[in-house]
């Protein structure tokens, strides 16, 4: 079992970090007179030609074309479109696709009596963006599995609720030798957590009240379809209230009380999103806690499954 979750974790790594072989589209140029568009980008190594994908908004493909070269002549009317590219080996295989861009084609303007005869004239097209959504906000609950040796203090409990907001950084400009950069991005988490004590004879018993809050980084996919990847990681602080009782051999109630502490955690994780009719989402999350007592590590394993809303 170990062995197949190391096989797993291995493969999704290497695929998150794959080289993102579609250079953005950096330039575009307009023709006033035919009112047409001159769309071009950076060639990509090993690439005999493109495929060209023009959608508006509602989802519907307006172009989708093939060129041998590293850009295009189009015509299309002033909206605002999606546009990606996709590269095509010497074997004929589309390989990776560009992310999703904005396209944003202005009304002309007429110029100032006297000029060009009263001739239309165009701004060039702006093309912005790599993703329409780079935040999102989540909520959802929690199974906390405990390993050993609290495991023999408090129980597993699905006790739990978690709060999400995360920002990626897909509509940052980087230059391209940052370019991996929108790819990542950072959450700020919360989660409020009830774990029940295990009764013992001649122990005191304990329960816990944990409220983690912290600071995460990620690395993620970003595909058209539905299912995406992340990779996180990060700390923070955990504020754990003890709720203790004390019994005699007849399991008589003889003391109780309460106390409270701090202490820093981190955590690793993997986390699969799922979007539905696009700006929605749901979430399942697998992480590693480990929370740095002054006694012990407490150690758990945290599997969540979120719901939210992206922008």
């Amino acid at each position: 079992m170990n062995k197949l979750k190391y096989i797993v974790m291995v493969s999704v790594f290497c695929f998150l970090f794959r080289p993102d072989i579609i250079a953005q589209i950096n330039q575009s140029e307009v023709s006033s007179e035919e009112r047409k568009i001159k769309i071009s980008w950076e060639e990509v190594g090993g690439a005999v030609s493109y495929k060209i994908l023009i959608k508006d908004l509602q989802g519907n493909t307006i172009i989708s074309k093939d060129a041998d070269s590293n850009n295009l002549i189009v015509e299309l009317q002033p909206d605002t479109y999606r546009i990606r590219i996709g590269s095509v080996n010497k074997f004929g295989k589309l390989g990776s696709w560009s992310d999703w861009a904005d396209l944003v084609i202005e009304k002309p303007l007429l110029e100032q009596p006297g000029k060009e005869n009263g001739k239309e004239t165009v701004k060039e097209p702006e093309i912005t963006g790599t993703s329409v959504f780079a935040f999102k906000i989540g909520i959802g609950a929690s199974y906390f599995d405990i390993q050993p040796d609290w495991d023999e203090y408090y129980k597993d409990t699905f006790n739990a609720y978690s709060l999400d907001i995360a920002y990626a950084f897909r509509r940052v400009n980087f230059p391209s030798f940052l370019k991996f950069m929108k790819y990542t991005g950072m959450d700020i988490e919360s989660n409020y957590v009830k774990f029940s004590g295990k009764k013992e004879f001649n122990r005191v018993e304990s329960d816990m009240t944990s409220i983690i809050s912290g600071m995460n980084v990620f690395v993620m996919t970003n595909f058209d379809f539905p299912l995406n990847f992340a990779l996180r990681g990060g700390g923070g602080l955990a504020y754990t209230i003890l709720d203790y009782k004390k019994y005699d051999p007849a399991w008589n109630l003889t003391e109780k009380g309460s106390d409270s502490t701090y202490a820093y955690y981190y955590k690793a994780g993997l986390s699969v999103e799922c979007r539905i009719y696009s700006r929605f989402f749901i979430e399942a999350y697998a992480d590693y806690y480990l929370i740095n007592y002054k006694t012990y590590d407490f150690k758990t394993l945290r599997y969540s499954c979120l719901a939210g809303i992206r922008f």
